[in-house]
């Protein structure tokens, strides 16, 4: 479900990056243009370390973290501007992020090796 997400963040990423008129609230000058350049790439990279620890099996705790957290500001900044139409991507991707690195904590262990309650 993480790949998914990040390849869906990684899609609107190259979308931003390539052809940044079609980004979502861009217009015209450097500045939407400039945005969506910075978007494009830190959403491919971070879409590619999920999609390289999930395919790897490394623990990926901190980069969802790190992942929930980012889409957490987008979401806080699609809200600051009045955009609704962009606030169920980032919410629904950070929580799946968020979710998914409480899910993979270590569980405690009482003494005795069994699962504290």
């Amino acid at each position: 479900m993480n790949v998914l997400v990040a390849a869906g963040s990684a899609a609107f990423g190259a979308l931003a990056l390539f052809a940044p008129a079609a980004f979502p609230g861009t217009a015209t000058g450097t500045g939407p243009a400039l945005f969506a350049e910075m978007y494009g790439a830190r959403s491919l990279l971070i879409a590619a370390a999920v999609t390289w620890l999930a395919a790897t099996g490394r623990d990926l705790r901190l980069i969802l973290l790190l992942a929930g957290a980012i889409q957490l500001a987008d979401l806080a900044i699609n809200a600051a501007s009045g955009s609704p139409a962009t606030l169920p991507g980032p919410a629904l991707a950070a929580a799946i992020h968020l979710v998914s690195a409480h899910l993979l904590r270590p569980t405690r262990t009482r003494q005795g090796g069994t699962p504290a309650q």
